[in-house]
């Protein structure tokens, strides 16, 4: 099964490094746009939304219109093997942190546990909800412990017939993509 995963992982990787930047810019433009005029993103009163990086479909658009909408608005942030849950108050306060993410000062707090809406990345996800991501555990660890509706972000070319599960993935209710909006159904 690890193999299994490891070789989708290469596969999406490869994929995402044909995609130009003029690409990616329109697709995540595309994405954000998609996802700020839906109903889960308009009747969200909390919402936790993980900050891209240069490989990711971007948010930053998304994170700043339920800034102002004054959506309660929580991002990632790493502590050692774990993501704890940090209360994000202006894009201005984000600042590189383990692997290069972006995220806010300070110690991380994780007293939330139960948001609107949890938006998520991945390098792969499937019709059933199925989610593949980038290796370390982190993000299923962070989601055994949350409550809300899972919302997968990645661009169409990332959505496969099956993704690889072990016992531990978590799956997603919906995935929004730049061409579509999926809703899952578990295998």
């Amino acid at each position: 099964m690890r193999e299994k995963k490891k070789d989708l992982r290469n596969e999406m990787k490869a994929k995402l490094a044909k995609l130009k930047p003029e690409e990616l810019k329109a697709k995540s433009e595309a994405l954000e746009k998609k996802f700020a005029e839906s109903p889960e993103f308009e009747a969200a009163d909390s919402i936790l939304i993980y900050v891209a990086t240069s490989s990711e479909p971007e948010t930053r658009k998304i994170i700043s219109e339920a800034l102002k909408r004054t959506k309660a608005v929580f991002v990632p942030k790493v502590e050692g093997d774990f993501i704890c849950v940090c209360r994000l108050h202006a894009l201005e306060q984000l600042l590189p942190g383990k692997f290069g993410i972006h995220e806010p000062p300070g110690e991380a707090k994780c007293e939330l546990k139960q948001f609107d809406v949890v938006v998520i990345p991945g390098l792969a996800f499937d019709l059933h909800g199925g989610r593949l991501g980038r290796g370390g555990g982190f993000y299923d660890r962070l989601l055994s412990s949350l409550s809300g509706n899972f919302i997968g972000f990645c661009f169409d070319e990332q959505v496969v017939g099956e993704v690889p599960k072990m016992e531990h993935d978590m799956h997603v209710h919906k995935i929004f993509t730049d061409e579509r909006v999926i809703e899952c159904r578990k295998k």
